[in-house]
């Protein structure tokens, strides 16, 4: 038993009923968040901080008086606001040029020599070998000229079409285009269906005025385990699958690595999110997305607000404000050895591979991984 200021406090006994919050990858993402975040308020471009930069921004567009221009203009009571009109017309022709789901921001054609697997020219030539045919019939030859009595083409017969079908190649690329084009145009069919359905095109058109104001923009995709309906042996039946949705994350939140030198590299990628009770909750029991539930419960009932040390009270941009039952995660990209992540429950990988690295998102709160797997590759594999 301890006292402190006359006050006496029950403490455990036993150190086995003493709460083991140190968790060494919660800390270890925390500590890359303390970098990004200090690097980001201290690097400067013309002077200012990325900080400075963000804030002076926002409030440009939201027509919010500098306090350096409030002291050199001292009867100013408020500008036209040129710079919101300027980033609304840049976004809205951006969307018009790019966001459209009719014309996504992609272009696939057929290489101009086309590669295709043996069955695909096996196919082509069968067409140039029945063109071929069908101009010697077409030229007046009678059938007994070209088939034998079992109905198949005489062996010279078959032997000349094939010499000649091998020949002719420019029909024979031609045909092979047509294939590769029937194909694209199949898997340009496909793309556009996946964008409309994961939300690409609108989280595109949100982006797009990042790019216009920052000018930077974010995109995420969170893998979700959804209910789909699927056409197997002549009827619909319910499958779980995971499907990508995409999402627009505000610069704002986004910290990268130190090491960064563009969106595709460094050391680790960090967003800074809010949850809410309810939301941690709907995670139970989806360990097939990573979830641990025993952490997740323990941030449910006791998690810490504050945990982070930010500032949540200010609605400033930078502020990070929380309403209601919301608590900060930082969600986190980095690699991570396979032996830590066998440690935490990942159970994709063998003991073989334990040596090895592997690009991981680790979502942590209240200073514990709630949520470890390895980046998924958008089809699953």
């Amino acid at each position: 038993m301890a006292t402190f200021n006359d006050e006496k406090i029950e403490m455990p006994d036993n150190e086995d009923e003493l709460e083991e919050v140190y968790d060494e990858l919660a800390e270890r993402v925390m500590e890359c968040f303390r970098q990004a975040k200090s690097y980001r308020s201290s690097m400067q471009i013309q002077g200012k901080t990325v900080d400075d930069w963000i804030r002076r921004l926002d409030d440009a567009y939201h027509k919010i008086h500098d306090g350096e221009e409030l002291v050199s203009r001292k009867n100013m009571r408020s500008y036209f606001g040129l710079i919101q009109i300027k980033i609304n017309m840049v976004a809205s022709y951006m969307r018009s040029k790019y966001a459209s789901p009719t014309n996504p921001p992609f272009n696939i054609t057929p290489t101009p020599i086309v590669e295709l697997p043996e069955n695909k020219k096996d196919q082509g030539l069968e067409r140039v070998k029945a063109a071929l045919l069908n101009r010697m019939i077409e030229s007046g030859l009678p059938p007994e000229a070209l088939l034998g009595d079992d109905g198949f083409l005489l062996p010279k017969i078959a032997k000349f079409i094939e010499d000649q079908s091998k020949e002719a190649k420019a029909l024979l690329r031609q045909e092979e285009l047509q294939i590769a084009s029937e194909a694209t145009a199949k898997m340009i069919t496909l793309i556009k269906d996946q964008l409309v359905e994961n939300n690409f095109s609108q989280t595109l058109s949100e982006s797009l005025f990042d790019i216009a104001l920052m000018p930077v923009m974010v995109i995420g995709y969170d893998n979700q385990a959804v209910v789909d309906y699927q056409w197997q042996k002549n009827k619909y039946v319910k499958k779980t699958v995971i499907r990508p949705t995409f999402r627009r994350i505000n610069p704002i939140n986004a910290f990268f690595a130190p090491d960064a030198t563009n969106a595709q590299d460094g050391s680790f990628f960090i967003e800074l999110t809010k949850r809410t009770k309810a939301q941690l909750s709907s995670f139970l029991g989806k360990e097939e997305l990573g979830y641990n539930d025993e952490a997740l419960r323990c941030v449910i009932n006791t998690g810490d607000t504050q945990w982070l040390g930010l500032d949540t009270d200010n609605k400033g941009v930078l502020d990070y404000m929380l309403v209601d039952d919301e608590i900060h995660t930082l969600r986190c990209q980095m690699l991570i050895q396979g032996k830590d992540l066998i440690d935490y429950g990942v159970s994709s990988i063998k003991e073989s591979e334990a040596d090895d690295y592997f690009n991981t998102d680790v979502e942590v709160c209240d200073g514990r991984v709630i949520r470890c797997q390895i980046v998924a590759h958008p089809k699953g594999e």
